[in-house]
């Protein structure tokens, strides 16, 4: 009865160090067990972002630099493929407006 009761308490320890409400203890019944999935997931979360190299003060911007050089390269994709349309269409139009004028013109 007093491991129990020692349990308990540590589980209203954790609960108030990671900021866990009601509704989390109530999804599962044994709050020993909510209590070590929830420090359970903190550590893997910590440990995969370590793992890609975000364990930093700057990894949120980082996150959002990468965000940025992404957008930018999708603008820059986005551009180049207009351009690109743009030139194909522009020397075709030639083509044909040098093979009318050969044909009639001439």
């Amino acid at each position: 009865m007093q491991i129990e009761h020692l349990l308990m308490d540590l589980v209203l320890v954790v609960q108030r160090r990671y900021n866990m409400d009601k509704k989390e203890l109530e999804i599962i019944k044994d709050p020993r067990l909510a209590v070590m999935i929830k420090i359970a997931a903190e550590q893997g979360a910590k440990t995969a972002l370590a793992k890609v190299g975000l364990q930093d003060e700057d990894a949120g911007k980082d996150i959002h630099d990468l965000r940025s050089l992404i957008d930018g390269y999708r603008t820059v994709k986005k551009t180049a493929t207009k351009t690109i349309t743009q030139a194909l269409v522009i020397f075709i139009l030639g083509l044909m407006s040098a093979g009318l004028y050969f044909k009639f013109w001439r």
